[in-house]
């Protein structure tokens, strides 16, 4: 069992990374991946409240930085949708492949 649970964990590695190189290619998912690093770089605050930096302590964000740290977010969740949509398809593709290979699905008819 820990053998085939190994292969799929590699399985769902590649598949992983494959579908990322394709989203990379992508405008719109290149211009949400610039944009999202644009502001972490101008705003160190983000950086540190996502590394989960002095927590115990108490921020104080200015208009701008909240403004900027929303942006980050809606430029992240896009990117992430954008990945989810990418694995639906994947395995919808491969759903009716395996449905074909094993002629649920005949082509003759």
């Amino acid at each position: 069992m820990q053998r085939i649970l190994e292969g799929l964990d590699e399985y769902l590695f590649r598949m992983y990374d494959g579908l990322l190189k394709e989203l990379k290619q992508t405008e719109c998912y290149r211009n949400d991946s610039d944009e999202a690093d644009r502001l972490e770089e101008r705003y160190p605050e983000i950086r540190q409240i996502l590394e989960g930096a002095d927590i115990r302590e108490e921020r104080v964000l200015s208009v701008e930085v909240q403004t900027a740290m929303k942006e980050f977010v809606e430029h992240r969740t896009n990117m992430l949708d954008d990945l989810q949509v990418k694995y639906f398809l994947r395995g919808f593709h491969d759903c009716i492949l395996l449905m074909v290979k094993c002629g649920f699905l005949n082509r003759d008819e």
